[in-house]
């Protein structure tokens, strides 16, 4: 159930039935992503995050490819996953440590370190409020555009500059845990139940 306002009114049926909608099919585009790229469902993987690592870790950056809403959100595995939150400013910086095989990481990255096309690569992937960067085998790749694809709205350019303000990525605890706030809090934040 979506409740809001509008302006200094509260939104009405039809308005709350819209958002909802929105986010109904936002939820399926995101479940056929992650199918197509062998993964789990979005809320299946956020459950298991949930009460495996007690963290929820998401790259979540929408874009608009050939004049289609494309809704990218890839959950990160928290073990390999870093950080940093400063005060009032919020998400600082994000990176992902992951490992795929060469011959997917060179239809993606060209320029990536490939010898063996089945070999798995370490693959980190860093964002701050400017850049993204991914780096295969500690050497910087960046992503090739697909000919004749026309990319629009905040994504990155190819020089690995994105113009969005903010850290695309999502990051919440468990809420779940114990939630107290003892000299051991940050030690355990994020335990789930």
């Amino acid at each position: 159930v979506v409740e809001g306002f509008k302006g200094n009114r509260e939104l009405n049926g039809d308005e709350k039935k819209t958002v909802e909608l929105y986010l109904d099919l936002n939820y399926e585009m995101i479940d056929d992503f992650l199918v197509k790229q062998n993964k789990q469902r979005l809320m299946v993987r956020l459950s298991r995050a949930i009460c495996s690592r007690g963290w929820i870790i998401a790259h979540y950056q929408p874009y608009i490819k050939n004049g289609i809403y494309v809704p990218y959100c890839m959950p990160w595995d928290a073990r390999y996953s870093a950080h940093e939150f400063s005060g009032y400013d919020g998400l600082q910086w994000a990176s992902h440590r992951t490992w795929r095989n060469g011959s997917d990481l060179k239809k993606e990255y060209p320029d990536a370190p490939v010898k063996d096309d089945s070999a798995l690569l370490e693959v980190v992937t860093f964002l701050d409020k400017e850049f993204q960067e991914v780096w295969v085998d500690n050497v910087k790749v960046t992503p090739q555009p697909r000919q004749g694809e026309q990319i629009v709205g905040q994504l990155i350019d190819y020089k690995g500059r994105h113009n969005l303000g903010y850290v695309p990525v999502v990051i919440q605890a468990s809420p779940s845990g114990p939630g107290f706030e003892g000299k051991d809090a940050i030690k355990h934040e994020g335990e789930s139940a």
